[in-house]
């Protein structure tokens, strides 16, 4: 094997790893701001989402989010 064929074998050899070890696309469950301060969603997880926390008015419980994206097979 000469020098260029390496070459190419070790390039392509680097994309293929590095095709490999990325990440899944992880669920966006982001809280704004429209709830005061101590009323706020807490949002842990992935890809099952454990939402915590929100504003209670009577017996409703109310959450603010600027993104709620769950992936597919997962929970909130």
């Amino acid at each position: 094997m000469n020098r260029s064929h390496l070459k190419a074998w070790v390039i392509t050899g680097s994309i293929f790893s590095v095709w490999l070890c990325i990440s899944p696309i992880v669920a966006q469950v982001v809280p704004d701001n429209t709830l005061p301060a101590g009323e706020r969603s807490q949002v842990a997880g992935n890809p099952n989402v454990q939402i915590d926390g929100g504003a209670r008015r009577g017996g409703n419980l109310f959450h603010s989010f600027s993104q709620f994206s769950i992936p597919t097979g997962g929970s909130a």
